[in-house]
């Protein structure tokens, strides 16, 4: 169905440190609860604390061990404020995010006809998903005299799973020219578990930083996302046997999208943000072929708005299409050609540097095909 093989770089300067993704995690957190335990290594503290306090104390503990933040007063296990060890107006970011996996599908799909006039179909859907993604950032160029010179923070992700999903639809034949059709999506449930390691780096870090690495891996327990259904009603129109044109128009609401258990308060927070931020998506496609003898000509046009209320955390997307047909009876060959561009904002991180990259997506699909008829 998709694959998720991308990368993009980005490079620039800013008056947003690093520092601040870890400040903003860390206020509020004791300071004692983030130190090393006798006899502990590094990274089994590392994991304890993730897993018992929490992602936002996780990456105190980073922050902390990593050089780029301190305590206030480090005499003071009680202490639940933090201060930055960099100084800067302005700071040099790299950013570079690689992502790389599928999304296939096994579908059972089931049919009926109904005289001439009527075609109706159902389909079973099972997903199994693959997700990798590595984002690597680098940050230097502080003031003069700051103690802090330069940071590295890299972050994996990896998540995996499996999805179930079924649509129903019906085609009207009303007349030798003009068909009706209509479909539903059901929403899509996914099984999902992830695995997530990180690694940090600095002129100001604790010697042993290093044992924090990719090998060092925090399992979470497996959750669900439910995305939401959709709909799409079509118009074709068929003139003999020179050519068509074909209309859809498709309704998703995202604001319906939900993480589950719903229960646990860090998903009900994402929930409210995503009935908060997301909406309506409708999808417009028209698409027309032409034949002529052995030839066919086809073309097509697509426009989906944002699924975003902003309009451009991920703007609206375009799109055409172009192709070719050659028909020798027995085989056929097609080739097609299809471009899509879409504005998006990259967020290097989900707090501390809010000042995301502008993307400008562009897809460019070549597809050739040889059909053999038997």
């Amino acid at each position: 169905v998709n694959n998720f093989n991308n990368e993009f770089f980005a490079q620039g300067n800013s008056n947003e440190g690093i520092d601040n993704y870890f400040l903003n995690f860390a206020q509020g957190i004791p300071f004692g609860s983030l130190l090393i335990r006798d006899g502990e290594f590094i990274e089994d503290a590392y994991l304890r604390i993730g897993s018992t306090q929490g992602f936002a104390a996780q990456q105190a503990f980073l922050g902390y061990f990593g050089g780029v933040i301190d305590p206030v007063d480090d005499t003071d296990p009680d202490g639940t404020q933090y201060v930055s060890n960099a100084v800067y107006d302005r700071v040099n970011q790299e950013f570079f995010q690689s992502t790389t996996g599928y999304n296939s599908k096994f579908t059972m799909n089931m049919a009926a006809q109904y005289q001439n006039t009527l075609y109706i179909g159902g389909s079973l859907n099972f997903n199994n998903v693959r997700f990798d993604k590595l984002t690597v950032f680098d940050e230097n160029a502080y003031s003069a005299g700051s103690p802090l010179s330069f940071t590295t923070f890299d972050n994996f992700l990896l998540t995996r799973g499996w999805a179930f999903s079924f649509s129903l639809g019906a085609i009207a034949k009303l007349n030798e020219n003009v068909r009706l059709g209509a479909t539903y999506l059901s929403p899509v449930w996914y099984d999902l578990r992830d695995d997530f390691s990180q690694r940090i780096n600095s002129n100001l870090a604790d010697d042993e930083i290093d044992f924090i690495n990719f090998n060092i891996v925090n399992l979470f327990a497996d959750y669900t996302v439910k995305t939401p259904s959709k709909f799409i009603g079509s118009l074709g129109l068929v003139f003999g046997k020179h050519g068509l044109l074909s209309f859809d128009y498709s309704y998703q609401n995202m604001a319906n999208a939900e993480l589950r258990p719903a229960s646990d308060p860090s998903f009900s927070q994402v929930n409210n943000q995503i009935s908060d931020q997301l909406g309506a998506v409708s999808t417009f496609r028209v698409g027309g072929e032409y034949r002529i003898q052995m030839v066919s000509l086809r073309g097509g046009y697509r426009f989906e708005q944002s699924p975003y209320e902003d309009g451009d955390t991920i703007g609206d997307l375009s799109g055409f299409s172009a192709g070719l047909g050659l028909n020798f009876g027995g085989s056929r060959l097609d080739f097609a050609y299809s471009r899509s561009e879409q504005d998006l904002d990259q967020q290097l991180f989900v707090t501390g540097i809010t000042t995301p990259a502008r993307v400008n997506n562009i897809r460019n699909n070549y597809i050739l095909s040889y059909t053999l008829n038997f």
